[in-house]
């Protein structure tokens, strides 16, 4: 059974194609290359690689002597990445304050408050900034807006309001192409639903794509079918975390949250057919669970990859014991260590919300496939055909656990993509090298086949909920430990631990690689982390 839904084209559909592949390369020729002195949005470039290419200085015979340059005291803990352009570093901290720093000496440049830019008291920000065309842009957690301000007077250019659901907001941090943004709204309800199987919602999640420069909405496309505004209808779908574009095709991709609701029919259908799933019961619009690609110009859907059998995320059974399920639910892959509630409220979570798409290429059955890469809640690494959506190979790299099994996406190099395993709730798991851990890991995986190359367990039995990111054959990697080190470098062709640093709080955001440089914010207090409020800037030694 196929679980990726197209629509055939027609001739008008090949002509806004033939639109979409033109506006494609005109985009290549606008995207200027990134320094190696810059990393210019969160995952250093819109096919979310997490790799610094032009790093010549860091290897993995230098950076055990990795010690730090200075460090900046932020207003809280650091849950996003900083993003360096030209002299200055660019960071939001978890107190609501946005720095910009000299990326020299650490001197601080100018901070504003987030509520002064949207006018709402105690504003937060969760994702990094983008840097383009003298623009520092970011999106706010009240009222799900996207603020544009002055990259060298902080002052506000442009504010847009992507949704007017009270509960809207922007958790994943937005991309840049040519002149255009795309980014995610998500929901502060998702976690209403685990306290109350009555609760209800009809929020529906969305990518939404702008003008960097003047603010302005050229599409929106939403998660879920409409609901009119009803409770109870169609509700959920949320995009927690970062786009990914394949430029060269005209395409964008993302990954969505569970659905929290769904019209009393489509429960009917679903309970009256057979191991409670008929995915003719759902329409094409309800896209949860799933990872989906739409063109870059319009927003117009070209396939949507649903990652299990379609759940009502409801979390009334509590805890069950874990038994041997077959995984997923309905198909392919291997055996697995599941909590599962009785259909049709299992408790499996096949969310692709938190996993940022990873887009390259790979020769697959002796042909070169471009290829997009996807993490799942459920412990999965997914590779797909960029274009049309078959599956090319799925990994279990590890249990799953809340809040997700593999977190925030991949980090790629050219030759291996490297995940970070949560594993926040500490199940008992063996890595492929037969070592018994309770903890996060971080893993290597072929690009090709998905074959586990290496495992690495964190040192302290942590958990691992931050991404990794490369460069010149290291790998970042932070602990969720609540002390002692929390801050590691891994050889990227053995998973060997080259260098550790204590941070002095939880780290649950990725470095950036910059010019012989790693910049890396520490103190993460949810999901008992520790605060911690200082941004390390490291070089050899010290230097």
């Amino acid at each position: 059974m196929s679980m990726v839904s197209q629509r055939p084209r027609n001739a008008r559909g090949r002509v806004a194609a033939l639109r979409v592949m033109t506006w494609a390369l005109v985009l290549l020729t606008a995207i200027a290359p990134v320094s190696a002195a810059d990393w210019p949005m969160s995952n250093y470039d819109p096919i979310n690689s997490r790799n610094q290419p032009a790093e010549t200085t860091l290897s993995p015979t230098t950076v055990s002597r990795l010690a730090p340059v200075y460090t900046v005291t932020t207003g809280g803990d650091n849950w996003a990445t900083p993003v360096v352009v030209g002299e200055a570093v660019y960071m939001p901290d978890a107190s609501g304050k946005l720095w910009k720093f000299d990326r020299h000496s650490g001197k601080v440049l100018w901070s504003h408050s987030v509520s002064e830019y949207n006018g709402v008291a105690n504003s937060a920000v969760r994702t990094s900034v983008v840097v383009t065309e003298g623009l520092v842009i970011f999106g706010d957690r009240s009222g799900a807006n996207m603020i544009a301000i002055d990259e060298t007077t902080g002052e506000r250019r442009w504010i847009t309001r992507l949704d007017e659901h009270p509960a809207a907001q922007v958790t994943g941090s937005p991309i840049v192409v040519g002149n255009r943004l795309y980014v995610g709204v998500s929901s502060t309800e998702g976690s209403k639903f685990v306290k109350d199987r009555k609760a209800t919602s009809n929020f529906r999640g969305s990518l939404v794509a702008l003008d960097s420069q003047s603010g302005k909405i050229v599409w929106k496309t939403w998660t879920m079918p409409d609901n009119g505004g009803q409770l109870d209808s169609w509700s959920g779908g949320a995009i927690i975390s970062v786009p990914g574009a394949n430029v060269e095709k005209g395409i964008i991709y993302f990954g969505t949250d569970h659905h929290y609701s769904q019209p009393e029919s489509v429960t009917a259908c679903l309970m009256a057919a057979p191991d409670d799933w008929n995915p003719a019961c759902y329409p094409a619009e309800a896209r949860f669970n799933a990872i989906t690609a739409v063109d870059m110009a319009t927003g117009q859907p070209r396939w949507t990859f649903f990652g299990s059998g379609a759940r009502v995320w409801e979390m009334a059974c509590g805890e069950l014991p874990r038994v041997t399920y077959p995984f997923p639910l309905h198909g392919i892959g291997h055996a697995a260590d599941v909590r599962v509630c009785p259909p049709p409220n299992d408790f499996l979570n096949w969310a692709f919300a938190a996993g940022s798409p990873q887009l390259y290429s790979a020769t697959i059955g002796g042909r070169k496939r471009e290829v997009v890469g996807i993490a799942q809640k459920s412990g999965v690494y997914w590779a797909f055909d960029a274009e049309t959506g078959e599956v090319l190979w799925h990994t279990l790299v590890g249990p799953w656990s809340e809040p997700g099994g593999l977190t925030w996406g991949a980090a790629y190099d050219g030759q291996r993509l490297y995940v970070a395993l949560t594993n926040l709730e500490h199940v008992p798991h063996r890595l492929t090298s037969g070592q018994a851990v309770t903890g996060g890991s971080w893993a290597a995986l072929d690009p090709a086949t998905g074959k586990i190359l290496w495992q690495t367990g964190d040192p302290q039995n942590a958990a691992a909920y931050a991404a990794p990111v490369v460069a010149n054959g290291v790998v970042y990697v932070g602990s969720m430990a609540s002390s002692g080190d929390q801050m590691y470098a891994l050889a990227a062709a053995t998973g060997k631990v080259l260098w550790r640093f204590a941070a002095g709080g939880s780290v649950a955001t990725h470095p950036v690689v910059a010019d012989g440089r790693v910049y890396w914010g520490s103190g993460f207090s949810l999901f008992g982390g520790t605060s911690h409020n200082k941004l390390y800037v490291f070089g050899l030694d010290g230097k």
